[in-house]
């Protein structure tokens, strides 16, 4: 198996395919710390489900192409276009193990993305929520 450097700079790219820098919210997955809580869900979860996480990123690099674009390669050679491609065919991919690699991958990628300040600062996540009233009762809205 891979090294975990390379497995890292896979995971890395992968975020970014999921989420990149650059969007109407210019905060990137990896920027957003999806790298960090990925490492702490790998290391804190059941051995076998933190196993199941790293096989999930070697999957990606290595079979991915191949069931996401029926082509052969690995993800990290592709360019950004074809990785988009690349995701989009294993989200529907009709084998189920295969979507749920790249559903893994997402949820870590959102998990960072969200938990940034910033990206729920241009959500409006950081004010009081509008169906709630002062009181703490909800609101009839």
């Amino acid at each position: 198996m891979a090294g975990k450097d390379a497995r890292e700079k896979w995971l890395r790219t992968q975020l970014d395919a999921i989420i990149p820098e650059g969007g109407e919210i210019p905060v990137s997955a990896e920027e957003g710390g999806a790298v960090e809580i990925f490492q702490d869900m790998a290391s804190h979860l059941p051995a076998l489900t933190g196993m199941s996480l790293h096989a999930a990123v070697v999957f990606v690099e290595f079979a991915g192409p191949l069931f996401g674009l029926k082509k052969t390669g690995r993800f990290s050679g592709l360019d950004s276009e074809k990785k988009t491609e690349c995701l989009q065919g294993l989200s529907k991919s009709p084998i189920y193990l295969v979507r749920q690699m790249v559903m893994l991958l997402k949820m870590i990628a959102c998990m960072g993305w969200g938990a940034d300040p910033r990206v729920r600062r241009s959500l409006g996540y950081d004010r009081p929520p509008l169906f709630v009233e002062r009181n703490g009762e909800a609101g009839n809205e």
